[in-house]
């Protein structure tokens, strides 16, 4: 499972679709608490900034 944002939430769990069965135009699994799959998330996290 793909996880662009390395934040430990696999991209189809961000978007709202877990168990990757997405078909167009249809309504997600969830609805609520979705967020973008490439910004880690919370934003302010430690994890949001690799360590140099």
């Amino acid at each position: 499972m793909k996880d662009s944002a390395g934040d430990g939430m696999s991209n189809g769990q961000e978007l709202g679709d877990p168990n990757f069965v997405w078909i167009s135009n249809a309504t997600p699994e969830r609805t609520t608490d979705i967020t973008h799959p490439g910004i880690c998330d919370p934003w302010d996290s430690p994890s949001a900034y690799p360590s140099r």
